[in-house]
């Protein structure tokens, strides 16, 4: 039985490898792309927040970019994990 534990988690790890997750700051400032694996895979930020006198709300964008891309991506784990145990349930 482990072989097919190894193929079942080398097929959702494949999955997650290819799959994104976006995140956004609440004034569109900065935006956070991570892949279904944690890794941080681009940063965007609007050129306009370079007009920003105050860099502590630069810093806040980021900050709430990143935790709203994280969030997707555990909400991505977590679908990706139930399709997968879906499809094993439907397979037997």
């Amino acid at each position: 039985m482990q072989p097919r534990l190894d193929q079942n988690a080398t097929a959702m790890e494949a999955r997650l490898a290819g799959a994104t997750a976006t995140g956004r700051s609440a004034d569109g400032l900065v935006t956070i792309v991570v892949g279904g694996l944690g890794d941080v895979r681009a940063v965007r930020v609007e050129p306009r927040a370079l007009d920003l006198e105050d860099v502590t709300a630069l810093e806040a964008a980021f900050a709430e970019a990143l935790r709203s891309a994280f969030e997707a991506g555990r909400r991505l784990v977590l679908d990706t994990m139930m399709a997968a145990a879906l499809e094993r349930a439907s397979a037997t």
